[in-house]
């Protein structure tokens, strides 16, 4: 795995969130198609992540649709208009895209030594994180509680060495992105996973002995 340039691939959000923020996407735009297609090429090298990749790749299949047709019917919602819609799906992929990109960099720069924390504490971060899971049934946006997420997952691996156990949070990281932007139907599939994944941790932290 290639060490991730999480700069060049803000660097290219920032970009691509600029373009699409601007654009009334009226008329076709071929060669605003290609660079759109380019920087998300570009943005997919930069970070070697699957939920990255697939984000990127949303993104140019809404802007392809944009930026290469005039009749954009097909796609509108109600009061919203097609090209509206497409903008907010883009929009909303590069959200997901920019919240993916934190997560990974608190994940993979994990501080040691004289910030971290117990086992002890970890279990506790563990507990919340379960508890909170079992309260809400997500299936909506809600990037305070991702933020919540992400805070006790980075804790959590603070105190740990263990791959598998650094593994699992990563994937809770990620299930959780899902589980707060995705329609309801998967909601629970979603968080029986982190569960799963919980439980999995604890049992770790359980059998593994402490540092000193």
């Amino acid at each position: 795995m290639t060490t991730p340039n999480m700069a060049e691939a803000r660097r290219l959000h920032a970009a691509l969130t600029e373009f699409f923020a601007g654009h009334d996407g009226a008329l076709p735009d071929f060669r605003g198609r290609a660079r759109v297609l380019a920087l998300c090429e570009s943005a997919a090298r930069a970070v070697d992540d699957a939920y990255c990749r697939e984000r990127l790749r949303v993104t140019g299949e809404y802007a392809s649709e944009m930026l290469s047709k005039t009749d954009h019917s097909r796609w509108g919602r109600d009061s919203t208009s097609g090209v509206e819609f497409l903008r907010q799906q883009i929009l909303n992929a590069l959200e997901l895209y920019a919240s993916r990109l934190y997560s990974l960099q608190a994940l993979r720069a994990v501080p040691r030594g004289q910030g971290e924390i117990s086992m002890d504490d970890a279990l506790k971060h563990c507990a919340e994180l379960k508890a909170l899971f079992r309260r809400h049934a997500g299936g909506w946006m809600d990037l305070e509680r991702l933020s919540r997420v992400s805070e006790l997952c980075t804790r959590s691996a603070a105190a740990v060495q263990d791959l598998h156990t650094r593994s699992e949070l990563s994937r809770i990281a990620l299930y959780a992105e899902q589980l707060y932007a995705r329609p309801a139907w998967a909601g629970d599939v979603l968080r029986e996973r982190i569960l799963l994944s919980i439980d999995s941790i604890e049992d770790r932290l359980h059998a593994t002995p402490g540092p000193g």
